[in-house]
């Protein structure tokens, strides 16, 4: 399991978290109270061929509750083979789940969403293409995504890309 942060919005206290592989949203509404859980696996994909959707970011502020999530499917002989990252968001973690999808890409990698802000009423995320080459460490390229409201549409823009050669080249 791994916890991505905490938060208090619409009454609730919220602690984004993967559960057994999944994106979760744990609630209460105090602290030492008792906790409850939604998966937001459903509300991303119906499809049961995406049968990993993990958070990758998390982030509560101006009223809402913001998640990256990354989901993926595999072929028939078990590689993994498509994917898409998605931005769920919510006022309250027991109301309606919104989601947008951000990236959608066929083959083995994705991009992925990494991290959230929120300022000058405007929201944020970067994100990053992870290398087509298992064994190093090099990246493919990066982006950063806004919207003034995170339950409608998200512009984004590459800033820079490894080009195959493993170096960043960097747009102006």
């Amino acid at each position: 399991n791994n916890i991505y942060g905490i938060g208090y919005v619409g009454g609730y206290y919220v602690v984004g978290m993967n559960v057994s592989g999944v994106a979760t949203v744990k609630y209460s509404t105090t602290l030492s109270g008792t906790w409850s859980s939604v998966s937001l696996k459903n509300y991303v994909s119906s499809s049961s061929d995406y049968t990993g959707c993990k958070m990758t970011a998390f982030k509560c502020a101006n009223g809402y509750i913001v998640v990256g999530v990354g989901c993926s499917r595999s072929d028939d002989e078990g590689y993994t083979e498509g994917h898409f990252s998605a931005i769920l968001t919510a006022t309250n973690p027991t109301g309606t789940w919104t989601a947008n999808t951000v990236f959608s890409e066929s083959g083995r990698f994705t991009t992925q969403i990494f991290d959230f802000a929120y300022g000058n009423g405007t929201w944020c995320f970067t994100a990053e293409v992870p290398t087509k080459h298992i064994a190093d460490e090099d990246h493919n390229g990066g982006y950063v995504g806004w919207a003034s409201n995170p339950t409608g549409s998200w512009s984004k823009r590459q800033i820079f890309a490894a080009n195959g050669d493993g170096y960043p080249h960097y747009f102006s």
